[in-house]
């Protein structure tokens, strides 16, 4: 007895290029999702490490807000003045800001941090090119009661701002 090709029980499932072509679109599926996961983690340490440097800039313009402003002749501060005014503890020592004073074409002063596993080359530039174009020709600049503060992690500067003398020895225009 013959069986006829109708007569056959119907097989069901998956052929094997149904399968590989599944396979491949899975595979490609998973790749795309890891990088998008690692470039998500790799903007996130990123981001991580931007804000903490961010957040170590602000304290330190902080500091520079709040030491005395001192006289026109101060002397240049030491690097133990610097090292005592940015080493993170709540003694800004007894540099004044009138000692951070350099040229406007100067560097500025520049010390080094290590926190959170974070290394940082900080450069603080106090002058009196208020408006920060290299000479002091501007109006109200080249004043001894009047100071700009520049505050660069590595070349970017983070922060840049103009500090007044005390009220009494500050002069009216």
């Amino acid at each position: 007895m013959s069986r006829l090709a109708s007569d056959r029980p119907a097989e069901s499932g998956f052929t094997l290029m149904e399968v590989a072509v599944v396979l491949v679109f899975a595979t490609l599926m998973i790749l795309t999702l890891q990088s998008s996961m690692l470039a998500t983690v790799k903007t996130r340490q990123r981001t991580a490490v931007s804000e903490a440097v961010q957040t170590q800039a602000y304290e330190f313009l902080q500091r520079l807000s709040v030491i005395p402003f001192g006289k026109v002749d101060d002397l240049p501060a030491t690097a133990a003045q610097l090292d005592e005014l940015f080493d993170g503890d709540s003694d800004l020592g007894n540099v004044t800001l009138r000692q951070l004073l350099v040229a406007p074409n100067a560097p500025g002063f520049s010390f080094t941090t290590r926190r959170d596993g974070t290394q940082t080359t900080w450069r603080v530039h106090v002058s009196t090119d208020l408006d920060g174009d290299g000479t002091v020709t501007g109006f109200r600049e080249d004043r001894p009661d009047l100071a700009a503060i520049a505050l660069f992690a590595g070349d970017r500067r983070l922060f840049h701002s103009v500090r007044a003398a005390e009220f009494l020895n500050t002069r009216r225009d």
